[in-house]
């Protein structure tokens, strides 16, 4: 599409913007049949167009360029909004399994759980009590 942003000179030398140019719903619908088809068209198929639609080959190639993106555009705003509901029930479930876990009950006593240390501490009691029993029986040996 063009945007109106180029300047043309007139015969008398001034500088002039060209002027916006909105394609009709029947170039457009043209436009979206082609772009369904093939989304990146060859210049044979461009210059076939331009004479159909009466347009600029220039014209059809930036068309295609700007729809190009805008459909790019659409699918990355499309996948943003599943990966960030995808995101937020990760989260949830997060949450939920922390609160699980500060919440935790023993299944045999209903008591709070027994801490990671209470069992290092334990299993370091029964290392130490192997041990010295290990050593009084060398010990006794000697």
């Amino acid at each position: 599409m063009d945007f109106g942003d180029d300047v043309m000179e007139g015969s008398d030398g001034q500088r002039r913007k060209k002027r916006y140019h909105r394609h009709t719903p029947r170039q457009i619908q043209q436009l979206e049949a082609m772009f369904k088809e093939c989304p990146h068209p060859d210049e044979n198929q461009r210059m076939q167009l331009s004479r159909e639609l009466g347009l600029e080959p220039r014209q059809i190639k930036f068309w295609f360029q700007n729809r190009r993106t805008q459909m790019k555009a659409q699918h990355e705003r499309a996948d943003n909004c599943f990966l960030r509901a995808e995101n937020d029930k990760i989260r949830c479930e997060n949450i939920a399994m922390r609160e699980a876990l500060r919440t935790v009950i023993c299944p045999t006593c209903g008591g709070p759980p027994v801490a990671d240390d209470y069992f290092d501490e334990q299993k370091l009691r029964m290392e130490n009590a192997r041990l010295k029993d290990e050593a009084s029986s060398h010990f006794s040996s000697l």
